[in-house]
């Protein structure tokens, strides 16, 4: 024998459906503080979060650091230069060449940043 709950389909509750409006209206929040207590509630997570996510950066940025070298070059030094893809030819796509040079530093220009001649003397305009 089957039981009559297997034989009665199941209703699910959609947008038109009368069930999922009665839904909606038996939910009640049902908190035992007040709505000041939930905000500072919601105030302590957020700078909990907060805090976790600040602590998560500084350990990136501590391993990161760790495997950074820093470099230093002097004039007269060869170097290449990382080719600016606005220079390209648009047939080259990713199979062009990423470093154009050598060239010769001439002298600093900022941090991290010098003016370039190439092997023939000229000066490149931009450091």
């Amino acid at each position: 024998m089957r039981s009559r709950a297997r034989d009665k389909p199941q209703e699910h509750p959609t947008q038109d459906s009368p069930l999922y409006h009665e839904q909606d209206t038996d939910i009640s929040p049902t908190m035992d503080t007040d709505s000041a207590t939930a905000e500072t509630m919601v105030d302590e997570l957020r700078n909990e979060a907060l805090h976790n996510l600040m602590t998560y950066k500084d350990s990136m940025k501590c391993s990161y650091d760790k495997k950074l070298r820093a470099r230093a070059f002097k004039p007269g030094d060869w170097v290449l230069r990382t080719r600016q893809r606005s220079n390209e030819e648009p047939n080259r796509g990713k199979l062009g060449e990423n470093w154009e040079g050598p060239f010769i530093i001439e002298r600093l220009a900022s941090k991290g940043s010098y003016f370039l001649k190439n092997l023939t003397g000229d000066d490149l305009t931009k450091p």
